[in-house]
């Protein structure tokens, strides 16, 4: 919508033709109707998700072992 609206726009200030226009609000539609089946079909974009992490877990802790005391 607010896509369209600039394209209005630049119809208004004679930035653009109307044939330009009215091209421009057809690839809109057009990317409107994609995506709406793309949202009808998540699941075959989304996939499953991940039952496990990819990375590397972080170290976080110091080990209890290592004297970092500075006591000579």
């Amino acid at each position: 919508m607010e896509t369209q609206h600039w394209i209005e726009t630049a119809l208004d200030c004679e930035y653009i033709d109307q044939m330009m226009s009215d091209q421009l609000v057809g690839k809109c539609l057009e990317v409107g109707r994609i995506l709406n089946g793309m949202m009808d079909k998540a699941a075959m974009f989304c996939g499953e998700p991940p039952r496990t992490m990819r990375e590397e877990s972080a170290e976080y802790f110091v080990d209890s072992n290592d004297d970092l005391s500075t006591d000579d």
